[in-house]
C-alpha cells in the first residue's frame, strides 16, 4: 500500500474529528460557564460599603473590560438582578432581595431565635448585641441590636470582618477542628488591626484554649481601639458552633470587673438559643430558660 493511498483513507477521519459537533458544544459550554462566573463576579462587587457602583468602578473591581461588563449588566438588569442608579451608576435589583429572603427563611432561623435574647441583653446592659456567622473564614454580621445610648461601633448587617481578633470569631473557632483553624489562619493570617491584636499563631491558639475552658471569648481592644467585646458560641443539634453572640462597648462601658457578669449572661442566652435550635443540654453550659440577668451593679 502506497503512502498516497494511506493519506487518502485517513483524511476523512481527520476532517470528521476537526468538525466534530461535540467539540463545538464543549466550547459553547465553557463560554457559558465563563459568562456565569463573570456575571457573579459583577454581582459580588456590590457590598454594604459600596452599594452603588459606576461602570468604571466595576471594571476596576472585576478587572473585566467595560464592554463585557456592560453586556452582563444589560442581561442582569433584564432579569431584575441589577437596576440603574440616578448618577450613571448601578445598584442591586429586587431579585437579589427575593433570593436573600429565601436564604433568610431557610438558613437564618438562628437570627429569629436569637433576636429576643439580643434585645433583652441590650436592654439589660445598654451595650450593642451582635450576631454573626462564619463564612469562608470571615465573620458575617447577620443581626445587630443597639441600645438607646451607646458608643456606636462601625459594624452593619451583612458586613464581613476578620474572625480572629473578635470575640465572636474566637467563640466560633474554639469549637471547630484545629485543621479548620489552621486553614483559616493560612488564608487570612493574623493582621494587626490595633496595638493589642494577636499576631502570633501560638498565642492565638492559647487564647482559643482559654475560650474552651471558660465558655466565652473576649476581644480586648484587638479589633477596634478602646472597644471591648465579650462573646459566646451558639450551637446546633450536633453541638457544632453555627454562630456567635456578643456584647460590645467602650472600655468605660465594659470595665474589667463587669466582664464575668456579662459573660455569664451571654453563656446563659447562648445556651437557651442553642437548645431551641436542637442542641442537647449536655452540649450547653446552662439549661434553657434559666437566664435571669440580675440587675446591673
Amino acid at each position: 500500500m502506497s503512502p498516497t493511498t494511506t493519506r487518502r483513507r485517513t483524511a476523512p477521519a481527520e476532517r470528521k474529528r476537526r468538525s466534530d459537533p461535540s467539540d463545538a458544544g464543549e466550547k459553547q459550554s465553557q463560554y457559558q460557564i465563563r459568562a456565569v462566573e463573570r456575571a457573579l463576579q459583577v454581582l459580588a462587587s456590590f457590598t454594604p460599603q459600596e452599594p452603588e457602583l459606576t461602570l468604571a468602578r466595576l471594571a476596576e473591581k472585576t478587572g473585566l473590560h467595560k464592554a463585557t461588563i456592560l453586556r452582563l449588566l444589560r442581561s442582569l438588569e433584564s432579569m431584575g438582578f441589577i437596576r440603574q442608579g440616578p448618577r450613571a451608576s448601578y445598584l442591586l435589583g429586587m431579585k437579589i432581595f427575593e433570593l436573600g429572603s429565601v436564604y433568610y427563611i431557610t438558613e437564618l432561623h438562628v437570627e429569629r431565635v436569637a433576636r429576643p435574647w439580643m434585645e433583652r441583653l441590650t436592654d439589660r446592659w445598654q451595650l450593642t448585641a451582635n450576631l454573626a456567622v462564619l463564612e469562608e473564614g470571615e465573620l458575617v454580621y447577620i443581626a445587630i441590636v443597639e441600645p438607646r445610648r451607646a458608643l456606636r461601633v462601625q459594624f452593619s448587617v451583612g458586613m464581613r470582618f476578620p474572625a480572629p481578633p473578635t470575640a465572636l470569631g474566637k467563640a466560633i473557632l474554639a469549637g471547630v477542628d484545629e485543621s479548620q483553624v489552621d486553614a483559616i489562619l493560612a488564608r487570612h493570617g493574623l493582621p494587626q488591626r490595633t496595638p493589642k491584636s494577636i499576631t502570633s499563631v501560638a498565642e492565638f491558639k492559647r487564647r482559643l484554649d482559654e475560650v474552651r475552658a471558660r465558655g466565652h471569648a473576649i476581644d480586648e481592644q484587638e479589633s477596634i481601639p478602646n472597644v471591648r467585646c465579650v462573646g459566646s458560641a451558639i450551637r446546633n443539634y450536633s453541638g457544632r458552633p453555627i454562630a456567635a453572640l456578643s456584647l460590645s462597648g467602650s472600655i468605660l462601658d465594659i470595665t474589667e470587673d463587669l466582664v464575668p457578669a456579662i459573660a455569664a449572661d451571654l453563656r446563659e442566652a447562648c445556651a437557651a438559643i442553642s437548645q431551641t435550635l436542637g442542641a442537647e443540654p449536655a452540649q450547653t453550659p446552662v439549661p434553657a430558660g434559666t437566664a435571669s440577668f440580675p440587675s446591673k451593679v
